[in-house]
């Protein structure tokens, strides 16, 4: 079974430590806020993947305004032309 997406390698992940909650030197609410505060980040960047490779496959075309952040695969969406996005649209698509 293929995937819709291709596997995500992003750089830091594979290699998270999920520990600062095990430091002795804090009490048992610090721990639960340490804790949580890993989960959601690591959750929050796992959204942000996803809403990036849904924008990159579905809507590859670039914003009228420049938006102040941009993700990876940003520079490589096309400029609003609608005869060389129908051309381009596919290989856009397939180069992750």
């Amino acid at each position: 079974m293929t995937r819709f997406f291709p596997r995500n390698n992003r750089p830091g992940l594979d290699n998270k430590v999920m520990g600062s909650w095990n430091l002795a030197t804090i009490n048992g609410i610090e721990k639960f806020n340490c804790a949580y505060r890993e989960y959601v980040n690591g959750l929050i960047g796992y959204v942000q993947e996803i809403a990036w490779r849904t924008e990159h496959y579905w809507c590859p075309i670039k914003h009228a305004m420049r938006p102040k952040t941009m993700h990876s695969r940003y520079p490589h969406f096309l400029d609003y032309d609608g005869e060389v996005y129908r051309k381009l649209i596919e290989q856009v698509r397939r180069d992750y």
